[in-house]
């Protein structure tokens, strides 16, 4: 990911998630780079364990860069690196949440982690 952008730099493919929706997602604080920098401005990441899987997220949310990583017994199981994405949208039915990047008009990866840890990429543009 780039490094962080400092206060007042121009958004260029900005997110629209909210910390709060990131938080509720990952039942995780962020680590954050530079902690004085507004969230948006900001390079973020989450970390969670769901059973013998780690998951890493990074967000850059002004630039919409992203990083996810998901390991299971300290073996690599996926990887991507984004680069502006167009944007992550935090989405709940019930009791099931759904992390959805969506890479471009047609590529979106929806991330589940409850109650298994769920990895799906669409390239349809269906969404």
């Amino acid at each position: 990911m780039r490094p962080a952008a400092g206060a007042g730099s121009p958004a260029m493919n900005g997110v629209s998630i909210e910390p709060l929706e990131l938080l509720t997602f990952f039942e995780a604080e962020p680590q954050s780079e530079e902690p004085e920098v507004p969230w948006y401005y900001g390079s973020h990441t989450y970390q969670t364990r769901v059973g013998d899987h780690h998951i890493s997220f990074g967000l850059l949310p002004a630039h919409g860069d992203v990083s996810l990583t998901i390991r299971h017994q300290d073996r690599d199981l996926y990887h991507l690196v984004a680069l502006s994405v167009r944007d992550i949208r935090y989405r709940r039915d019930g009791a099931v949440e759904t992390l959805e990047i969506i890479l471009s008009e047609r590529d979106r990866v929806f991330l589940r982690l409850r109650p298994d840890v769920v990895i799906t990429q669409d390239a349809s543009g269906l969404g």
